[in-house]
């Protein structure tokens, strides 16, 4: 039996945000997860190159093996940065909603979205920054050199 309109219109309707789950996500994990990425190719790459039979070696012994560090460097670091970008553009909604809603607003999901953005756009900007100190360090430390 389909339910009623009066009971449909006691239902409380689930309130919508125009930040998607998908957009707050990506903003939230795309710069951590492409500094875990860049870590583990990296340094599993240089481990087998560089320490293949547990003797440190003075050159990395795959060809190749400083390239592809530096592609995967600059693959990761546009993923950063891509993620710092939405990171900034959900902000900006987020603050534009919250804006057009009014200063007294007590809904419960526009407070919870801004702080979602607000956190992730500093995360994101601190594991952004991370990126390129990583890049900078890779550009110094030789792989196959001793700490």
């Amino acid at each position: 039996m389909p339910p009623s309109q009066s009971q449909a219109a006691a239902e409380p309707r689930r309130a919508r945000h125009p930040l998607g789950a998908p957009a707050l996500l990506f903003g939230v994990l795309a710069a951590p997860l492409a500094w875990f990425l860049q870590i583990a190719i990296v340094e599993a790459l240089a481990a087998q190159s560089c320490f293949a039979y547990d003797k440190p070696l003075p050159q990395p012994r795959l060809h190749g093996a400083l390239t592809t560090s530096a592609v995967v460097a600059a693959v990761c670091l546009i993923m950063g940065v891509c993620g710092a970008a939405l990171a900034w553009r959900n902000r900006r909604i987020a603050a534009t909603v919250a804006r057009e809603a009014g200063a007294r607003s007590d809904h419960v999901l526009l407070r919870r979205v801004a702080f979602i953005t607000h956190a992730s756009l500093m995360s994101t900007l601190l594991f952004v920054l991370i990126l390129v100190v990583t890049d900078v360090a890779g550009l110094i430390v030789s792989p196959c050199g001793r700490w």
